[in-house]
């Protein structure tokens, strides 16, 4: 794979699942890696990409680590007007149109899962798909039962009566649920580009490049 990457980019997401578990196999193949880039560093770019802290451990698995990949760009969370818009963008795509009590709803999880989010493994912007997801499942169940059934009925996402959204599993999972209840269950009556800065490392210079974020 290495090889074929020579004269251009090799790009690996996830990299920190080569140096998980003291396997081997993973070992083996950092340590080749780590050869290649210093055989090829006028001719090959490497950029590996994944959660912060685990990428922190990959630069720990070889000596030689740190001093390859010395350009380190952190990717910052989505905030949640950052997290609304791309639920927009994905309804806006599929032509679903959010309820505004659903827009105010969906701000309001949003705010609570990144404030009790664990960011050295929250998906955010994964989280939002799950959610999108969700909703459409829902919508269908909603409709289902109905006929003559207008463009609206058939577009614009709402208030689900008896509905929960079952968020991934995180520490405040029962606050969140309570929120989506809140949201779901009413009373019977362009693309987002993530902030980022460049942190300076090693002197050593270098075109290879960490990228970590937890979306």
């Amino acid at each position: 794979m290495v090889g074929s990457a020579i004269g251009g980019i090799l790009f690996i997401d996830e990299a920190y699942s080569l140096s998980n578990n003291n396997d081997e196999n993973g070992q083996e193949a950092i340590d080749t890696l780590i050869k290649m880039m210093e055989d090829h560093r006028n001719d090959l770019v490497v950029i590996v990409a994944g959660y912060p802290k685990q990428m922190e451990d990959f630069l720990n698995s070889n000596p030689g680590m740190q001093s390859r990949f010395n350009k380190h760009i952190q990717f910052d969370d989505y905030n949640e007007q950052e997290l609304l818009e791309i639920i927009q963008y994905m309804c806006h795509k599929e032509a679903y149109e959010l309820d505004e009590e659903l827009v105010n709803g969906l701000q309001s999880i949003f705010l609570s899962l990144i404030e009790h989010k664990d960011s050295s493994t929250f998906g955010n912007a994964r989280i939002v798909r799950n959610i999108f997801e969700k909703l459409i499942a829902y919508q269908a169940n909603r409709i289902m039962s109905k006929s003559n059934l207008t463009k609206e009925d058939l577009t614009k996402l709402t208030n689900f009566n008896k509905s929960i959204i079952l968020l991934p599993k995180i520490t405040v999972l029962g606050r969140l649920q309570q929120l989506f209840h809140t949201l779901i269950v009413p009373d019977e009556s362009s693309t987002v580009s993530p902030n980022c800065s460049v942190l300076p490392s090693i002197d050593f210079i270098s075109r290879n490049l960490l990228f970590s974020s937890s979306n």
